[in-house]
C-alpha cells in the first residue's frame, strides 16, 4: 500500500532515509498484513495509477454534471459505474465486470473489514468502573477498577479487553447528551448493569433505580408505562420494576415493547399484565381480555371526580 501524505502515517525519516512509522499505522499494517510504502514529496509520477484514476473520474463523471443533493449524486454515480464497467476498457481491451469475475477466483477473504476492524487504544478504568473514549464513557466489570484495558474502536462498536479476554462490548456512540439546565453538552455514559452485579446486590434501592433508568430508555411508550405504574402504586413500585426488568431480559426488547404497548393501549398497568400478554400467542393477543383474578376491573377504579363533589359541598 502506497501513501502519498507522509505526515498522516509517519513522523519523518531516520538517518538512513527510511520512514519512521506512527505506531497506529505500523500496528494496522501488521494486523491486516500489508507492507506500507511512502512516495517522495511532490512526486505524483510515483503513483500514476492512482492519479490517472482520479483524473478519469473528474473528467468523465464530474465534469459538467449537475445534481440536486447527495442522494441524486449517488444515484447518478451508480448508473455511470454500471455503464462504464460494462464497456471495453481501452487500456486492456476487456470488459471490467467480466474481468473482475475472473479475478475474484484468485481473491482471498479479508482478515478484517472497515466495519469489524478496531484500532487499539489503552485506557484506565475509573473508580466508577467506566473508561473514557472520545466524548463518552463506557462501563466495564467493576472488578477491573484501577486496571488498564485495551479498547478496540470499530466503526459501530467498542470492544474492551483485559488480559486478552473480551470483558465488555458496547455500541459506539459519537454524540453527547444535552444538559437540561445549561444546554451545554455533557458526556454520555453507556453502562451494562451486569458489570455492577456485586454493588447492586448490596444496594437494593440503587438496583431498582438503575433498572428503572434502563426501562425508561427503551422507548417513549415504555417510559410512559413505567412512570404510570410508579405513580399509581408507589408501595409496590420496587417489585414492579424488578419484575419488568426480568421480563425484558427473558423476552428481548422487541417482544417486551410489544407487550408494554398492548397494555398501555388497553390502559392496564402492572408487571403482571405485561407477563400475561407475553404468555399469549401473538395472533390471539387482540382477543384476550386482560383481567387478573382477585383484581377489580379498571372501570371500577377510575371514577369521574365530579362524583365526590356531592360529598364535599355539603
Amino acid at each position: 500500500m502506497v501513501f502519498d501524505n507522509m505526515s498522516t502515517v509517519t513522523t519523518g525519516r531516520n538517518e538512513d532515509g527510511k520512514p519512521i512509522w506512527k505506531p497506529k499505522c505500523r500496528q494496522f499494517a501488521s494486523e491486516i498484513g500489508f507492507h506500507p510504502e511512502v512516495c517522495a514529496l511532490y512526486s505524483p509520477n510515483q503513483k500514476g495509477t492512482v492519479e490517472n484514476g482520479v483524473a478519469f473520474v473528474k473528467g468523465n463523471f464530474l465534469a459538467g454534471r449537475t445534481f440536486f443533493d447527495d442522494e441524486d449524486l449517488s444515484r447518478q454515480l451508480n448508473n455511470w459505474l454500471t455503464e462504464r464497467n460494462s464497456q471495453k476498457c481501452p487500456a486492456h481491451g476487456q470488459i471490467p465486470n467480466e474481468l473482475l469475475a475472473e479475478e475474484r477466483k484468485a481473491f482471498e477473504p479479508l482478515s478484517e473489514t472497515s466495519d469489524s476492524y478496531g484500532l487499539l487504544h489503552l485506557r484506565n478504568v475509573s473508580p466508577e468502573a467506566v473508561i473514557r473514549f472520545e466524548t463518552n464513557c463506557y462501563s466495564v466489570p467493576e472488578q477491573l477498577i484501577g486496571q488498564v484495558v485495551a479498547v478496540r474502536a470499530a466503526a459501530k462498536e467498542l470492544r474492551i479487553y483485559y488480559d486478552n479476554q473480551l470483558v465488555a462490548q458496547h455500541q459506539r456512540s459519537f454524540g453527547k447528551k444535552e444538559c437540561p439546565d445549561s444546554r451545554a453538552p455533557v458526556k454520555r455514559e453507556l453502562r451494562d448493569l451486569s458489570h455492577y452485579e456485586k454493588t447492586l446486590e448490596l444496594k437494593p434501592r440503587a438496583k431498582v433505580m438503575a433498572y428503572r433508568e434502563k426501562l425508561l430508555g427503551l422507548s417513549s411508550e415504555a417510559a410512559a408505562y413505567v412512570a404510570e405504574i410508579c405513580r399509581r402504586d408507589r408501595n409496590s413500585m420496587n417489585q414492579q420494576i424488578l419484575t419488568l426488568y426480568t421480563l425484558w431480559e427473558e423476552n428481548g426488547t422487541e417482544k417486551f415493547l410489544e407487550a408494554v404497548g398492548f397494555c398501555h393501549k388497553e390502559q392496564v398497568y402492572g408487571a403482571a399484565y405485561v407477563e400475561l400478554v407475553l404468555r399469549i400467542p401473538p395472533n390471539e393477543a387482540e382477543r384476550v381480555q386482560l383481567l387478573l383474578s382477585g383484581q377489580p376491573i379498571q372501570s371500577d377504579i377510575d371514577r369521574d371526580l365530579a362524583i365526590y363533589d356531592t360529598y364535599t359541598h355539603h
